[in-house]
C-alpha cells in the first residue's frame, strides 16, 4: 500500500468517525425533544377531540347512531369508550406516563378512523373526506415514534426510571 493511499484511508477513517459522533450527538440531542413535540401534538389533536365530544354529548350519540355506526357495541358505549379514550390517552401521551401504551391506543383509534370509516364505509357515506384524511398518516408516524422509542427523556416515564425505580430495589 502506497503513503498516499494509506493516507487516504486514515483521513476517510477520520471523516467516518466523525460522522458517527455527530450523528450520535445529534440523535441525542434531538430525539427527546421530537418525542416531546410528536405527544404534544398528539395531547392537543385528541384532548381537543376528547373535548369536543364532552360538550356536544348527543351529537356523539347521533354519530356513533346514525352517521358511522360501528359494529359489536351499542352506539352510546362507543360514545363512552372513544371519548375516554381521547381524554384519557392523550393526557398520558402529554405527562409520558405509560407512552408506548398511550401510543398503541391512539394508533388504534387513528386507525379505526382512517381505515374502518374512511375506507370500509365509503359507499355508505356521502362525504368520506372528514374520515379519510392525509393528516391521520401524521399522527400514525407519530404514534409509531412513540411506540418505538418510548415517551423519551422529558417524560413521567423518564422521571419514574430514574428516581423511583432505583429505590424500589427492582
Amino acid at each position: 500500500m502506497t503513503l498516499a493511499r494509506l493516507s487516504e484511508c486514515r483521513h476517510a477513517t477520520t471523516a467516518a468517525a466523525l460522522y458517527r459522533k455527530a450523528a450520535g450527538l445529534l440523535e441525542t440531542c434531538l430525539t427527546p425533544v421530537a418525542l416531546l413535540v410528536a405527544r404534544l401534538w398528539l395531547f392537543d389533536v385528541f384532548f381537543s377531540a376528547g373535548r369536543a365530544r364532552i360538550l356536544n354529548w348527543q351529537g356523539q350519540i347521533f354519530l356513533f347512531t346514525d352517521y358511522h355506526p360501528l359494529p359489536l357495541l351499542p352506539p352510546v358505549l362507543w360514545a363512552v369508550m372513544t371519548t375516554t379514550g381521547e381524554l384519557t390517552l392523550s393526557c398520558l401521551a402529554f405527562i409520558g406516563l405509560a407512552g408506548r401504551f398511550a401510543g398503541a391506543g391512539l394508533l388504534a383509534m387513528t386507525m379505526v378512523i382512517q381505515f374502518y370509516l374512511g375506507v370500509f364505509l365509503q359507499s355508505d357515506l356521502a362525504d368520506k373526506s372528514e374520515f379519510y384524511r392525509p393528516e391521520h398518516y401524521l399522527w400514525m408516524i407519530l404514534e409509531l415514534f412513540l411506540i418505538a422509542r418510548g415517551a423519551g427523556f422529558f417524560s413521567a416515564d423518564e422521571f419514574l426510571r430514574r428516581k423511583v425505580v432505583p429505590h424500589l430495589g427492582l
